[in-house]
């Protein structure tokens, strides 16, 4: 067995049952392999959070035994209370099963009767520490993980049913999280699925229509040419494009050439795998389609419905950080060859983007300080990726680097093996 393959497998702690979970509360469904593989980091990654802060709560009580009682105290606090209690109840009746089945020869798992396997979340429990784990901490961090995904998948069935779909896709999963107490969790945690597209809204201001007088048309030269009313065309490319998903919205060849520049101008000549041009575009156009939505969200506050580079600057300055008209982006990148050139993302692809957001029209300067804010974010992913790159001591950025670098940077993407290739699910 190869290296890269026992790494492969290494990865796939929950993704053989996460069918398996879904089956035994929806029968008739099924999931795809994309999104079985970015559930699947998820939950790696709230076990191996739950699993540090059970441990910091059995510290700070000078305990070496990490007990059922740490691992669910930390899921009352980081977890809403619906899916808490969830919880609770799956994990009373699983120590119900376990000690009233006198089997010996039978796993963990089929005593007390729970989908993920509780010697899977022991790792977890056990990593790097030389605490002690008692025999139900395993299986409270099991039910847990299981009752988050069950929430997810209840709402998530509800769209796979509106779209007469059999296989759940990442856009119900991000649907569901997003209408779910389950978005608590990962707003707690950073976590974002990639490719899940955007949650369809358009503000009911935008939607309003002016009462105008017809005028009559005394010209008698020719047909009269059909014209949609101002507003229209806008409102149907929002319905549009918020409906895409697993799809970038920008031409992938201009991107990939400013990343390229970026890596270059930075002293690093490397080869880059095709995976981390998508997995930053995704994260980035996701990224600016959410300050677009929030920025609207200002200019309709302001009572106006077209965007303007203020508003922009306004949301930007209220979650602290640069505002990208004062910024100098000219130096961002910049090289012998002077800086990078970010033409050639053009001005409709960025329009594109906005109107994804919810955005009905914008200045022409709300393109430049979208390109600014793109190349600013660009640089600061490709830095942290030399960096996490450099450690690694290889002459590839590969996929690996782009998840570990987002990681540093506190933001925790899901993964999936073969993500933005043409055959993927």
């Amino acid at each position: 067995m190869t290296k890269s393959l026992l790494m492969k497998k290494r990865n796939r702690f929950f993704a053989s049952y996460i069918g398996k979970l879904l089956k035994g509360s929806h029968p008739k469904k099924g999931v795809t392999t994309n999104t079985k593989q970015q559930l699947n980091s998820i939950c790696c990654y709230l076990a191996k959070c739950l699993s540090t802060d059970s441990k910091t709560m059995a510290t700070i009580s000078n305990k070496k035994t990490i007990s059922e009682g740490e691992v669910l105290s930390v899921i009352c606090i980081s977890f809403p209370n619906k899916i808490y209690l969830r919880a609770k109840h799956k994990f009373e009746d699983a120590c119900e099963k376990s000690d009233k089945s006198g089997e010996k020869s039978v796993s963990r798992q089929e005593k007390a009767g729970v989908t993920f396997p509780p010697a899977i979340t022991e790792k977890f429990l056990r990593n790097d520490s030389k605490m002690m784990v008692t025999k139900k901490a395993p299986l409270a961090l099991s039910c847990a993980l299981e009752a988050l995904c069950e929430e997810i998948f209840d709402d998530a069935v509800v769209y796979s049913d509106l779209n007469k779909k059999i296989r759940l896709t990442i856009r119900d999963m991000e649907l569901g999280v997003k209408n779910t107490e389950a978005n608590e969790v990962f707003k707690k945690f950073n976590l974002k699925f990639l490719g899940g597209g955007y949650v369809p809204f358009i503000h009911p201001a935008l939607t309003v229509k002016k009462t105008q007088k017809r005028k009559k048309n005394t010209s008698i030269s020719g047909p009269k040419t059909h014209r949609f009313k101002p507003g229209t065309v806008a409102l149907r490319d929002i319905k549009k494009l918020q409906k895409v998903f697993n799809h970038v919205i920008l031409a992938k060849s201009p991107f990939e050439k400013v990343v390229r520049a970026l890596v270059k101008s930075k002293g690093k000549d490397v080869k880059m795998s095709k995976q981390v041009f998508s997995i930053i575009q995704y994260h980035l156009e996701a990224y600016i389609v959410g300050i677009l939505h929030r920025s609207n969200l200002a200019a309709v506050h302001a009572g106006r419905v077209k965007l303007l580079p203020d508003d922009i600057d306004f949301i930007m300055a209220l979650e602290d950080q640069t505002l990208p008209l004062s910024l100098d982006v000219d130096d961002v990148g910049e090289s012998d060859e002077g800086p990078v050139d970010t033409k050639s993302i053009t001005g409709p692809a960025l329009q594109r983007l906005a109107r994804q957001g919810g955005v009905k029209t914008m200045s022409g300067e709300c393109i430049d300080v979208i390109r600014n804010l793109l190349l600013l974010k660009t640089s600061i992913i490709c830095d942290a990726v030399i960096v996490v790159n450099n450690q690694g001591g290889t002459k590839t950025i590969m996929s690996s680097d782009i998840y570990n670098a987002m990681e540093y940077l506190g933001i925790r993407l899901a993964k999936a093996e073969k993500f933005g290739e043409p055959n993927a699910n």
